[in-house]
């Protein structure tokens, strides 16, 4: 391990904070230092590798160097320095760079403060003064923080997942002072503007850009346990990307690796779903039943898949679909209130909860409603308690979640019960781009937000080991 840098404490300079770094650490904070033609750095690596604690060396460091060169510059009208701090999101930015900054210089004369009403970063005195801007891609509003005037230095954290308009961005606002431009992240399906502005060029030997490609492994206390539980259950592309920090291309089926229709353990034959009783409480064992649904817009298909869960081994059972074309939501609720009746044992008295498409609140509303209004007269089916959600619509951690379980043999389907999911599951895929093609997607994604809602509020691991 490296001892460095070293901080004045801010009880005086006699006193010193010392901030332990990984090797790789020490060696980035080094090299990546404005030098001849150079101006964007990039720190490709796994997670956890620790880039975004050394991003937050490195802006202070920028920060100082910028104000070491103003004052050494008579000509130069500005008194103080300022930069510009981004990620793709306020949450990651108040999450990840700010908090590491605020945590690196915490108790030494480089302390700043976080003015999160003004989105700005003030650095004290003994750094420079001045300050960094802080804002995200996330929004129009946002992003107004981030145009206008120019910066000595910026930092772009997960930069793989931020726009392509990040990149202009970025350059034109530090063009003028020539400033350096540092991007800290692994990569991201799909793969967006970072492969081909940076580390194409920087295959290509253009000198203005310098990356630095590490995996997870560099961090000397991430557990190596752990990376290989995700080596045996993630898609290897997706595992190389993530862990690897190698940005490989996503093409084609998205199950590829995970979905394999023939293998008996997670396309298994069918069973009904057993109704033993916990002889104490009277419930049913098998008593986690949820829906995950896609309601598409007409002519597209309504899409829900059902899921009960082994109380023992904890694996979870596709056990039925419903899917129903240009029907109205009364018409959908029959339909859903009847599966469950005929195929779940003590429908009636159990509580079932469906997550769905939350880009759709008002087609949830109705659904809702309408499931708790059927009269049996005329509808011939009597309403359940069934509670209708939204689900964490996260695409790519879904995705992974699914395939996960899926590699695991944690996810299984029973064979024919779910027919037009299994269809849609082979033919789910990405363009050449690694986007998701938006077609004979409403079953994969009903699947989606089954698996991963309920793994999320459980808070169970996206891994499975």
């Amino acid at each position: 391990m490296s001892a460095a840098p070293v901080l004045a404490a801010a009880t005086g300079h006699s006193e010193e904070k010392r901030i332990t770094l990984y090797p790789w650490q020490a060696e980035a904070l080094q090299r990546c230092r404005p030098h001849g033609d150079t101006r964007w750095f990039a720190w490709f690596c796994g997670t956890g590798a620790g880039k975004t604690f050394a991003g937050a060396l490195w802006a202070l460091q920028q920060h100082i160097a910028a104000a070491q060169r103003i004052a050494a510059n008579p000509r130069d009208p500005r008194r103080h320095p300022r930069g510009l701090i981004v990620a793709p999101t306020l949450a990651n930015l108040r999450r990840y760079p700010i908090q590491h900054l605020i945590e690196a210089t915490q108790g030494t004369v480089y302390q700043g403060r976080y003015k999160e009403d003004r989105g700005e970063y003030r650095f004290p005195a003994a750094a420079g003064g001045g300050f960094a801007v802080c804002g995200s891609f996330e929004s129009k509003e946002s992003t107004k923080r981030i145009e206008g005037g120019q910066f000595d230095w910026a930092w772009c954290d997960e930069a793989g997942q931020t726009p392509d308009t990040a990149y202009p961005t970025l350059r034109a606002r530090t063009a003028v002072r020539r400033g350096p431009i540092l991007l800290t992240t692994y990569w991201y399906a799909p793969i967006n503007w970072c492969f081909r502005e940076i580390w194409k060029r920087w295959e290509a030997g253009d000198t203005e850009v310098d990356v630095i490609n590490l995996p997870t492994e560099s961090n000397p206390f991430y557990p190596r346990e752990e990376i290989e539980a995700a080596r045996r259950t993630m898609d290897s592309a997706l595992f190389e990307m993530r862990y690897g920090g190698k940005p490989t291309r996503m093409v084609g089926r998205v199950f590829g690796e995970s979905w394999d229709p023939a293998n008996r353990t997670i396309h298994c034959e069918p069973f009904d779903i057993p109704d033993q009783k916990d002889e104490q409480t009277g419930r049913y064992l098998w008593n986690i039943i949820a829906g995950g649904l896609d309601q598409g817009y007409s002519p597209a298909p309504f899409h829900l898949v059902l899921g009960t869960e082994d109380p023992e081994s904890g694996n979870l059972y596709l056990f039925a679909e419903y899917v129903s074309f240009a029907t109205t939501t009364h018409d959908k609720a029959v339909g859903i209130a009847k599966l469950l009746t005929r195929v779940v044992p003590g429908a009636a008295v159990r509580r079932f909860v469906f997550y769905g498409d939350p880009a759709n609140p008002q087609g949830l509303a109705d659904l809702r409603y309408e499931l708790a209004h059927l009269d049996k007269n005329r509808d011939g089916v009597a309403p359940l308690d069934i509670a209708v959600r939204p689900a964490d619509n996260a695409v790519e951690s879904g995705i992974e979640a699914v395939s996960a379980a899926f590699r695991a043999g944690t996810l299984r389907v029973m064979r024919g019960r779910c027919p037009k999911l299994v269809e849609e599951l082979g033919l789910y895929c990405r363009d050449s781009n690694g986007n998701i093609v938006k077609a004979d997607d409403h079953g994969p994604d009903a699947l989606r937000y089954l698996v991963y809602t309920r793994k999320r509020r459980q808070g169970r691991k996206l891994v499975y080991t």
